[in-house]
């Protein structure tokens, strides 16, 4: 894993450091990148923090050595050889779990040790009692930032809102503060699709129109590729080796079952107001041209049988609940935004590629992916149309061993290539 210099083969992974920083005594750091036989790190955008596991292979008993008791932290620095040092997967992280110890051999044990982001450990322990009003991006920042929050130093990005709001944090912790307030704002475009994660770029609040509206970051294959043979032996081509898809999976290509529950094809809220005593009967049905997506067409064709009271969801609103403020709640978007997330996760798959320290989870993919069927001298377009298209990596494996560098990515998205309702 360790000791490249230079980029042999798409997958290579430089492994520069991984080191324990121990908490008694304070602040000693011992390097343990020869015993590390494996390393897993995981970033979700529906999950707020990074996460991970390396898997040792302990002869020196780091156990009693360090001593590891569940208060120390790991640094970790990986690279794939030749990208730009910006790229890299370099961080402290809190290991919070030792987990899975065996006996290898007479002196040897294997473990594994689960770390996350220092964040997540912040947001574990803290709990916040008091009022917060304003915009909803400056209270977002007050809450990354400050530090009877969570209190990060990293970098963050945080999409402009115009939605104002006023509310009590009645001891939430930071995370589920910014989930509160993920699902108040809507962007200047309207759309309530505010999420809030970290990947290796920092942490992130932004809405899903923003992510929707990346340049592809990677175009992906999924065909028969081989390498181009020459007298002189095969052809290298490292940029599409990382180009071409290992193995794809997809465990669920549609349920219309889940996608009514959810609110996907249209909602019905009975809202009550408990400040005049009054309720009200709002149904939703989405409007596709209206909002932004992923790729031009629709997933459904109008014709599914749908209504909006197949999903029923209760709500209450609160007006002039605060002095100054009408009304502070979700409820004027709470049933689109509740459509719009359902669709994000309309199709999914599973791919895994050779692996790059400069994936991260929220960027854009393209892929491609042939038909599975016999291609005919008329066959102008072999192109699968509903595998195909652009995709969003929602969550993210870096898993590397002693065999190189793999990813393995979930990838989601709302919309087609291709209308439906041409297809015959």
């Amino acid at each position: 894993m360790s000791g490249n210099t230079g980029l042999m083969i798409a997958g290579s992974v430089e492994v520069r450091n991984v080191s324990i920083v121990s908490a008694t005594p304070r602040g000693f750091l011992q390097t343990i990148t020869p015993q590390v036989m494996a390393i897993e790190i995981y970033e979700d955008i529906f999950s707020p923090f990074i996460s991970g596991k390396i898997a040792v292979r302990d002869s020196q008993e780091f156990l009693n050595l360090l001593p590891l008791v569940g208060e120390e932290k790991i640094v970790l620095d990986i690279a794939t050889p030749t990208i730009n040092e910006d790229y890299t997967i370099k961080g402290e992280f809190f290991i919070y779990k030792m987990g899975d110890r065996v006996r290898l051999s007479e002196r040897d044990t294997g473990y594994y040790l689960y770390f996350m982001s220092k964040e997540g450990i912040v947001d574990i322990n803290r709990k916040i009692s008091k009022a917060y009003s304003g915009n909803i991006a400056d209270i977002v920042k007050k809450i990354i930032t400050e530090e009877d929050a969570l209190e990060s130093k990293k970098n963050y990005k945080i999409e402009p809102t115009p939605t104002i709001v006023k509310y009590v944090s009645n001891f939430w912790s930071p995370v589920q503060n910014l989930n509160y307030l993920a699902q108040a704002a809507v962007n200047e475009n309207g759309s309530p699709t505010y999420i809030f994660f970290e990947n290796k770029f920092g942490l992130n609040f932004i809405s899903l129109d923003s992510v929707y509206d990346l340049p592809v970051f990677r175009e992906l294959v999924w065909d028969n590729y081989v390498r181009e043979v020459t007298p002189a032996g095969a052809v290298k081509d490292i940029n599409a080796d990382w180009n071409r898809i290992i193995d794809i999976n997809t465990p669920q290509t549609f349920d219309y079952i889940q996608r009514v529950q959810s609110g996907m094809y249209g909602t019905e809220m009975i809202m009550y107001d408990i400040m005049t005593k009054q309720y009200t009967h709002i149904g939703h049905m989405p409007n596709f041209d209206e909002t932004k997506h992923l790729n031009k067409y629709s997933m459904w064709s109008g014709d599914a049988p749908h209504h909006p009271r197949a999903t029923l969801i209760r709500e209450h609103r609160y007006y002039n609940n605060f002095d100054g403020y009408q009304d502070v709640t979700n409820t004027s978007h709470i049933q689109k935004r509740l459509s719009l997330m359902a669709q994000a996760e309309a199709f999914k798959m599973e791919v895994t590629v050779l692996g790059r320290t400069d994936y991260s989870a929220g960027q854009k993919i393209s892929i491609n992916v042939p038909m599975n069927t016999q291609i005919r001298a008329e066959t102008t377009d072999p192109q699968d149309k509903i595998y195909s298209g652009d995709y969003i990596i929602s969550a993210l494996c870096h898993k590397i061993d002693r065999n190189g560098h793999k990813c393995i990515m979930e990838l989601i998205k709302d919309s087609f290539v291709i209308d439906i309702n041409t297809i015959r």
